[in-house]
């Protein structure tokens, strides 16, 4: 199984939901839309980390990536780039993913306490997301604050959906914030996102530096996929304030 599999395994589960084909299509096409830049592989390989079984591992992974399709979804709109949906169909598909969600969480081991955090870190990403849309010039400080929120809380609720209530589970919520808040800026800096590059190169380099200090750790981890992890982030940014330093 990997992240191809949890796809599949995904489509089977609104498949076995017999919702009006209509409104399935619709769902399929936010799905696909989704899949490319989704946390798949990652969501898979976590779940293996933690030695779940393969249907804990399906529920785990799915509800990531359906909440990653319901945020891709809701940024889509935001900038204007929903070509696979009419703006009519829209809000039905959000609610129907959104709730698709919680069908999976809710036949998963994970217990009470751990869905509470799960559902806090949730609300404060899409809060970050309305801050984000209401920004006319970004700073440092703006730049950070929404960069923890919309990436950061998201993805401390993913590390919590697959981590929680296990033996890697004491330190989920806090490797997901600081993974987060890091992907958030190498994201933003490999794009030429405004929300980096409308700083000063002085601004720049310090949100590079507070972004790998938050997930320095990884690197020496003992656990394979946090390794991989801090490798796919950190070279584009290390990369960048090498080139940085020397044209100073």
């Amino acid at each position: 199984m990997s992240g191809g599999m949890i796809y599949q395994e995904t489509l089977r589960i609104l498949r076995h939901l017999s919702l009006p084909e209509i409104a399935e299509m619709d769902v399929l096409q936010a799905l696909k839309a989704a899949q490319c830049a989704s946390p798949l592989d990652t969501a898979y390989w976590a779940t293996q980390e933690a030695g779940l079984s393969r249907q804990e591992s399906i529920y785990r992974a799915a509800a990531v990536f359906l909440n990653f399709a319901t945020a891709n979804l809701a940024d889509d709109l935001s900038d204007g780039d929903c070509s696979y949906l009419s703006q009519a169909k829209i809000p039905g598909v959000q609610f129907i993913l959104q709730n698709l969600v919680f069908h999976c969480l809710m036949r998963s081991s994970i217990e009470h306490e751990t869905l509470r955090m799960i559902t806090e870190d949730l609300l404060a990403m899409g809060a970050g997301q309305q801050i984000e849309v209401s920004t006319e010039q970004w700073t440092l400080q703006r730049a950070c604050e929404v960069g923890e929120a919309i990436s950061g809380r998201q993805y401390a609720a993913y590390f919590q959906i697959l981590w929680g209530d296990t033996a890697l589970g004491a330190h989920a919520r806090d490797w997901g914030q600081r993974f987060g808040n890091a992907s958030h800026i190498s994201i933003d800096l490999q794009t030429n996102d405004e929300r980096l590059h409308s700083l000063p190169n002085e601004d720049i380099r310090k949100l590079l530096n507070w972004a790998l200090a938050g997930i320095e750790e990884f690197k020496t981890s003992e656990i394979e996929l946090l390794k991989v992890l801090w490798n796919n982030i950190s070279a584009p940014m290390i990369e960048w304030l090498e080139k940085s330093e020397a044209e100073a």
